[in-house]
């Protein structure tokens, strides 16, 4: 049960009313991004049309635009958009890393060692 000689007030960094407003700033912070998670997926889900009469979604406009700057060479935010694209596919993982094969192999020896270990 606590009781005098038990509790520790000077062990929390915060005073309580600075918890408080943490607390606060926090709820809100989380409320304004979930608002602008909420309007981009409606802008995403949105169909628009073009000058030729021509339909897409807002996540049509977006991957096409992001194609075209990945696919100009002399843009510098085409390397970002590139990776954003394979992000999105699922593809970012399959390209081949030069240090996964090094981290793999000292994986391996780190497991050596582990087993050795063990066994002595």
């Amino acid at each position: 049960m606590a009781n005098e000689q038990n509790l520790r007030p000077s062990e929390y960094k915060l005073s309580r009313e600075e918890a408080k407003r943490g607390g606060i700033a926090s709820g809100k912070a989380r409320r304004e991004k979930a608002t602008l998670k909420k309007a981009l997926q409606a802008v995403l889900d949105e169909t628009f049309t073009d000058r030729n009469g021509k339909e897409a979604t807002g996540a049509d406009i977006l991957i096409a635009s992001m194609f075209k700057i990945a696919s100009n060479s002399k843009d510098r935010n085409a390397v970002n958009a590139f990776r954003a694209i394979l992000d999105l596919t699922g593809e970012a993982k399959a390209i081949d890393d030069p240090a996964a094969e090094e981290l793999s192999k000292l994986d391996e020896l780190l497991a050596k060692v582990h087993d050795d270990a063990i066994q002595r």
